[in-house]
């Protein structure tokens, strides 16, 4: 079993059955309500200047929103290149771009800059002036794991902080029929350095090779997990892709 600690320095989350948290305090305030209204919700983005607000997808606001707060909570810091994480990405920007070019209509290079996967990591580069490469990345079910362990190495490399960002939106109604999926919108930022014995906040992350059969893995419920387990403030969740078994650990002191 191999295992990584962490040390989580600031957190932040936006998510319509939580609201916009901006830091611990307030995510030990915030609840997981089921029974909200997705489509209507918008994250708060007071933070932003409003001419960076134009055609933005509702997930990059969130995105923005969730790596913004937590950077600022991190000032402190010398934060490494951020890392981006998300399974489909901008894919209802992608899918109305397709949709354009299929009905014969104008795509303008502002819809199409907005339709790749690394668009939240680009706006927030730009927001911040930040011109050092950076990473975008998509693992299927690992998502945030894959993150994680990207993390862990730039830390062990040096980095005194790593921001990681996750984010995700719902589907097109067109493409649910054949994902069978329904995704929760939500984003969460964390701050991560070297796990110390008497950090107020660690995490960590075990692995081991397993193998498992069938569909385990639905919508994001696993990264749903993930953020109770911060708006609970501890607790453990354990994700079983095809060939890994992660478990997670957080504590507070």
């Amino acid at each position: 079993m191999q295992v990584l600690s962490f040390s989580i320095r600031s957190f932040s989350m936006c998510s319509p059955p939580s609201g916009s948290v901006t830091c611990f305090n307030a995510a030990r305030l915030a609840s997981w309500q089921d029974d909200v209204d997705e489509q209507s919700w918008r994250p708060n983005d007071d933070f932003m200047p409003k001419r960076k607000l134009r055609r933005l997808s509702r997930m990059s606001k969130m995105a923005l929103f969730t790596a913004h707060h937590a950077s600022e909570k991190a000032h402190n810091l010398t934060i490494g290149p951020p890392i981006f994480c998300s399974r489909y990405g901008e894919f209802k920007n992608t899918s109305d771009v397709l949709t354009a070019i299929h009905d014969k209509d104008l795509v303008s290079p502002m819809d199409f800059s907005y339709a790749v996967h690394n668009t939240g990591q680009g706006l927030f580069s730009i927001l911040h002036k930040d011109k050092r490469p950076a990473t975008a990345l998509s693992a299927r079910q690992n998502i945030l794991e894959e993150a994680l362990v990207k993390a862990y190495v730039q830390l062990r490399n040096g980095d005194e902080a790593v921001l990681v960002v996750y984010q995700e939106d719902v589907l097109p109604e067109i493409f649910k029929e054949v994902a069978g999926e329904h995704i929760v919108p939500l984003s969460f930022a964390l701050v991560l350095s070297e796990s110390k014995n008497d950090d107020a906040n660690k995490l960590t992350l075990s692995f081991q090779p397993k193998r498992f059969k069938g569909d385990i893995i639905k919508y994001n419920e696993h990264e749903q997990n993930i953020a109770r387990l911060f708006l609970n403030g501890g607790g453990v969740a354990t994700l079983k892709s095809k060939r890994t078994q992660w478990d997670w650990r957080y504590e507070t002191l």
